[in-house]
């Protein structure tokens, strides 16, 4: 996601890692300008999330975290930054079954 924006640019890899075992997801943004409140902001990605995957709103076992960054004192550092959503995943195991029958 770019600077205060709720577009999901690269939707395919949320989608992957969807298919495995999330254990976590951060909403990263910066906190800039100081104080603001970026709650409109927090809320439209995660729209943006659930209309890309659903499901993952349903599984209480998902550790959410906001992750505020504060290092930025003008508007130019802040846009370099990292901004967006982090899914830390474990990829999902294949069954023996399925792996015996390959061969």
């Amino acid at each position: 996601m770019d600077f205060n924006s709720p577009v999901i640019k690269n939707s395919d890899s949320i989608k992957t890692a969807s298919k495995g075992i999330i254990r976590a997801i951060d909403i990263v943004y910066s906190d800039y300008p100081a104080g603001f409140s970026f709650s409109k902001l927090i809320k439209e990605r995660l729209k943006s999330l659930e209309k890309i995957c659903p499901e993952i709103f349903l599984d209480h076992n998902i550790k959410w975290r906001l992750i505020r960054q504060s290092s930025a004192k003008t508007e130019e550092t802040a846009r370099k930054l990292f901004h967006g959503i982090v899914i830390s995943y474990r990829p999902a195991q294949c069954c023996f079954d399925s792996f015996h029958q390959k061969w």
